[in-house]
């Protein structure tokens, strides 16, 4: 292979549902999890990717071009901005909703959560909880991380999400996993 030829990494087609595109099949699965919520009225409106949080600005710096009868400075780009975009959030008036998340940090009813699978690198976890920090310093903001498959055992998991697509059957992790009707009749 010759220098100029470049390697071109086909990139896996994201997940749709509904037309919407998602990140991957994990979100989707706490899409239809938000759902259910809110048609049973435990949740009110929930958005999907709202908008981001600039953690960090554009960093620049100046540098002199002589000119025939001046010196004009040119900005140039030191480091880029750093922005955070959370998966969801809710507003949630609900105690059966709060007491999932961190409590105290729910203020005024809203949650935002980033939804993280079971097969995401320690590398991806660290720098999430980097911006955790970074954001609740910056903006008294609690961002959740909820690990999506952990999340439905621990609550109910979403008909959508229950079954294996190619076949149809109940994913066996979930065999034991309540739907939201039978996590309400418990008292969940």
């Amino acid at each position: 292979m010759g220098k100029d030829e470049k390697i071109k990494k086909k990139k896996k087609a994201k997940p749709i549902y509904k037309g919407i595109e998602f990140d991957s099949f994990e979100e989707i699965g706490f899409y239809q999890w938000c759902e259910e919520a809110k048609e049973h009225n435990l949740i009110g409106l929930f958005i999907y990717h709202p908008p981001s949080y600039t953690l960090s600005t554009k960093q620049t710096y100046m540098i002199p071009k002589q000119l025939k009868t001046k010196v004009r400075y040119d900005e140039r780009e030191l480091l880029k901005p750093h922005v955070f975009t959370l998966d969801f959030k809710i507003f949630s008036f609900s105690d059966r909703i709060n007491k999932l998340f961190i409590k105290e940090y729910v203020t005024s009813g809203e949650i935002v959560i980033d939804v993280k699978g079971k097969g995401e690198s320690a590398d991806k976890k660290r720098i999430f909880t980097l911006n955790q920090k970074w954001l609740f310093e910056k903006f008294g903001v609690y961002a959740n991380m909820v690990r999506a498959d952990e999340f439905f055992q621990s609550t109910w998991i979403p008909e959508g999400y229950r079954y294996t697509p190619i076949t149809g059957n109940i994913k066996k992790k979930f065999l034991n996993t309540p739907t939201i009707s039978e996590y309400l009749k418990k008292g969940g």
